[in-house]
């Protein structure tokens, strides 16, 4: 709730001047002035803090891709720790070495509404597969909430970092709405963090419902493959019509029961 009322305070601000703004980014900058040896020490050398909050999003963003990917094979899913170091020096790598500045602006610093908007959302979607997906389950809980919130805290500083780029573009396109989409994508990072046991509540049912659809369809195709032995056992004279007709009746009673439609 203070979090949210926080974010609701600093929207106001832009309603009020740009000078809030701007000595919040003269806090940021002091934060990140003193704190710049261990950053540039994960994210590289870095010009301004457009760069820097730029940088801390391109290495999520390759980290999340990276431990989704790994994820999926058993030689790192079965090992959690190098999973996770193998993750975090890829992404280490991948930001060094795609974190120049002209690299960052063109990818990640457009300066188009519709790059803007895009900038925003494609993140967002890449690190809810990565928190939802790749870290479900009771026991990553409070990461999921941790990494929620992280992921806010970085698209509020780089609005405030890019607040009069936004302002400009989004004013020029008619969608002064659109200067809000990176509240719009903290807002929601927020909730999720808010509703994460609803949320793994979802995902779980509905995984256990796929769970129940292939379990049935599996059965399904041995009755049907049951059927089709019965119609050839009783071409070949194996079984009587009589036994034929019991057998028939008794695939159909299961399959009624198993939902499957008949042959």
């Amino acid at each position: 709730m203070l979090v949210l009322l926080f974010v609701g305070l600093v929207l106001s601000l832009e309603f009020v001047s740009a000078g809030p703004v701007e000595d919040v980014n003269q806090v940021f900058k002091v934060i990140v002035d003193i704190l710049r040896p261990l950053f540039e020490l994960f994210l590289g050398p870095y010009s301004d803090q457009q760069i820097f909050f730029a940088s801390v999003l391109l290495f999520v963003i390759i980290f999340s891709m990276v431990w989704v990917a790994l994820n999926r094979m058993p030689l790192f899913s079965d090992n959690a720790w190098v999973l996770w170091i193998v993750s975090i020096a890829v992404a280490m790598l991948g930001t060094r070495w795609l974190g120049t500045k002209a690299i960052i602006e063109t990818i990640l610093l457009p300066y188009s509404t519709i790059g803007i908007v895009l900038t925003a959302g494609l993140p967002f979607l890449i690190f809810f597969a990565f928190v939802e997906f790749g870290l479900e389950g009771p026991q990553y809980r409070m990461v999921r909430k941790i990494a929620w919130v992280f992921f806010s805290v970085v698209f509020i500083f780089l609005w405030f970092a890019r607040y009069e780029v936004i302002s400009e573009a989004t004013t020029q396109a008619g969608g002064g709405w659109l200067r809000h989409v990176y509240w719009i994508v903290v807002l929601i990072s927020l909730g999720l963090a808010w509703g994460d046991g609803t949320i793994q509540k979802y995902i779980f049912e509905h995984k256990l419902s796929r769970g129940r659809t292939a379990v049935r369809n599996r059965h399904a195709d041995a009755l049907r493959r049951e059927l089709a032995q019965v119609d050839s056992d009783l071409a070949s004279g194996i079984i009587t019509p009589a036994d034929y007709q019991q057998r028939l009746r008794d695939i159909h009673r299961r399959m009624r029961a198993l939902g499957a439609a008949g042959p």
